[in-house]
């Protein structure tokens, strides 16, 4: 039991610190970012708010909405990672600020590049745990079941969708948002699948197969 708790403290730390490195590489990037990250930027913009704040605002809509969706899938990292990703995008942002005096294109690609990596490690990271999704991958698993149509289609979806009501909120879209709309659905695909080898290989296979088929 204790060695349990211990590494969902360990898994839902390592997501929310990862989560706040592809948030704030996005930013310092300033060349478009994946669906959430736009949308929260919407929020920031909108109304004046911080990152951490907006991704927080967009965590406690998106879990209620999980909750009545899809409750199968939401589970205690779910809401954890909901609560506490926020100040950790805060947080992390503090000690990333440095980085914005690199400005150079070649460093703000390779940032571009962090921020779907990362984002797509901490989503796998809670697929993996089988603690419960991320609340948007919650949705999008339990319509994929519903419908027959696989979880990265509906995640890609999902992505046009919540990337299209940022930038009307004056989220930044740019053409990095691109590549980080069309590959974050897979990356978080490919790496619920690898860290669920690596390291939970004793939990249940189910919410990876998901994500993965």
């Amino acid at each position: 039991m204790k060695n349990k708790v211990g590494k969902n403290i360990a898994v839902i730390l390592a997501a929310c610190v990862f989560l706040g490195i592809a948030v704030n590489s996005y930013m310092l990037a300033g060349l478009g970012s994946d669906s959430i990250t736009v949308f929260e930027n919407g929020l920031n913009h909108t109304f004046g708010v911080t990152m951490g704040t907006a991704a927080l605002i967009y965590n406690i809509i998106f879990l209620a909405a999980a909750v009545f969706v899809s409750r199968k899938y939401v589970g205690v990292l779910t809401a954890l990672f909901s609560l506490l990703s926020g100040p950790f995008i805060d947080l992390v942002g503090m000690v990333m600020k440095p980085l914005a005096a690199m400005n150079a294109m070649p460093v703000r690609i390779i940032e571009l590049a962090m921020g779907i990596i990362f984002t797509a490690m901490a989503c796998g990271l809670l697929i993996a745990a089988d603690g419960g999704m991320n609340s948007l991958d919650a949705i999008d698993a339990e319509i994929a079941e519903k419908t027959g149509i696989s979880y990265k289609v509906w995640r890609t979806l999902s992505d046009i969708i919540l990337v299209a009501a940022g930038w009307i909120m004056g989220g930044t879209v740019s053409f990095g948002t691109i590549p980080a709309v069309l590959l974050t659905g897979v990356a978080i695909s490919f790496f619920a699948g690898w860290m669920k080898n690596a390291f939970f290989t004793e939990r249940s296979e189910w919410t990876v197969k998901k994500v993965t088929e």
